[in-house]
Order: structure tokens, then C-alpha cells, then sequence
């Protein structure tokens, strides 16, 4: 008899609350989880430069936390 085994593995998430502020700035909140620091801390600096190119005014970008 052969036996199967099947593993389902968790694709990393990554979420992000971005709201619009009064005056037309933008500000987000980053949750990601992963044991390995390094992994986790790139892929939150990257998702950061995406966020900060596609919605920064003139470097207008309100700070959260």
C-alpha cells in the first residue's frame, strides 16, 4: 500500500491599510508575518518604495506608529 502525504503550505501575506488624509496625503500600515527577519524586513522595505512611488506627493507621506 502506498502512502501519500500532502502538505499545504502558507503563501506569505502581506497586508496594507492605506488611507487618504484630508488633505490629500496618503498613509499606510504594513502587517507582515515571517519567521525569517530578514525576509520580513525586505519585503516590508519594498512594499514601502512601492506605496511611497505610487502615492507620495512631493514626499508628502504621513507617518503611522
Amino acid at each position: 500500500m502506498e502512502e501519500q502525504i500532502h502538505r499545504w503550505v502558507k503563501e506569505d501575506t502581506i497586508k496594507v491599510k492605506l488611507e487618504r488624509g484630508q488633505r490629500g496625503t496618503y498613509g499606510w500600515e504594513i502587517s507582515y508575518e515571517n519567521t525569517d527577519d530578514e525576509k520580513l524586513i525586505d519585503r516590508i522595505e519594498r512594499m514601502d518604495l512601492t506605496l511611497r512611488t505610487k502615492f507620495a506627493q512631493s514626499g508628502e507621506v504621513e507617518a503611522k506608529g
